[in-house]
């Protein structure tokens, strides 16, 4: 039985997710990304940031340290990856839906952090998204 948490967008094997906010899921690596993260926020603060964009969850079969990765994308550039069990819990429950092995999912991030108060008080950005808790996908 598919979850009523989709709806199909434009491209034929990419689906919406619509939650309400909770952002519980935490994306891991995004220490090496930064850059990209510094320019999505168009720049460190004092105060840092907290805003929501649209983010890509993009099956990463081509990943050479981990062929069933899942990568996170904001603006078109890379951001960090699902954790590995997360990724394999996703993928799974993918399957178990019934989509495409092509899918790429749509769902609100949450990017905090990005403060710059000088004299070494700089803060990283950290991404969370609006996915369910992957234990949910389960519960049936």
């Amino acid at each position: 039985m598919k979850f009523g948490l989709f709806k199909t967008t434009r491209a034929t094997h990419r689906r919406k997710l619509e939650r309400e906010g909770e952002f519980g899921l935490r994306v891991t690596g995004e220490s090496y990304y930064q850059r990209e993260l510094d320019g999505i926020a168009c720049g460190r603060t004092t105060e840092g940031h907290e805003f929501e964009r649209k983010a890509e969850i993009v099956l990463d079969d081509q990943n050479r340290h981990d062929r069933k990765a899942v990568r996170v994308d904001i603006d078109g550039k890379t951001v960090g990856y699902l954790s590995r069990s997360d990724a394999r819990q996703y993928r799974e429950w993918l399957r178990n839906q019934g989509y495409p092995a092509d899918v790429t999912m749509e769902c609100t991030a949450q990017i905090t952090g990005g403060w710059d108060r000088g004299r070494k008080d700089r803060g990283p950005y950290e991404v969370r998204l609006d996915l369910p808790p992957l234990d949910l996908y389960w519960a049936e």
